[in-house]
């Protein structure tokens, strides 16, 4: 059930991420600037969830869990991991946060001199985030999202499946409207 809510939501993220790209190769700012907007703030709920509930959940497992033997890597290689991804996460969340400045900034002017420059700016950074989400989506799906079902015992995984399912869904409302 855990694996399955984080899978699609990093296939909904992946559509979304599409259409940003697809809508800057066409330059329609407008709708980049709304993709763009949605994606940071999706990627930042979808973050928020492994943050608070995924990470937390397996770094407080017995550590006795964590041997080769339970399919699992030392509790120092998952430290690493865990912490590697949170590293994305912070890149991805900062990252995302200038691109959007950088749009705000061409919408506010209608006819800028440097729009073109701008845009591929744009398209430069997302390219860059949409590549080192791919890795760390990777890492994800591949090894951290079935580290709870060996460590957690089936309430634990309950409880973190409400938790997860709850945080996922608690998305801001402006996000809740369809875009255009």
């Amino acid at each position: 059930m855990i694996e399955e809510f984080l899978l699609e939501d990093h296939e909904s993220l992946a559509a979304l991420l599409e259409d940003l790209s697809f809508a800057l190769e066409r330059r329609d700012v407008l709708r980049a600037f709304d993709l763009l907007d949605r994606f940071w703030a999706r990627l930042a709920v979808h973050i928020r969830a492994e943050n608070v509930c995924l990470f937390p959940a397996i770094l407080n497992a017995p550590a006795q869990l964590f041997i080769a033997e339970n399919g699992l890597p030392e509790l120092n290689e998952v430290r690493a991991v865990i912490a590697r991804l949170r590293n994305d996460h912070n890149f991805f969340m900062d990252d995302l946060a200038r691109t959007l400045k950088i749009m705000r900034g061409l919408l506010s002017v209608e006819h800028h001199d440097d729009q073109g420059q701008q845009i591929e700016s744009v398209v430069l950074r997302i390219s860059a985030v949409a590549c080192r989400l791919k890795e760390h989506n990777k890492l994800e799906e591949e090894r951290v999202y079935s580290w709870p079902k060996i460590v957690l015992t089936a309430g634990e995984l309950a409880r973190l499946s409400d938790a997860l399912s709850f945080e996922l869904r608690n998305l801001p409302t402006r996000l809740l409207q369809t875009p255009e």
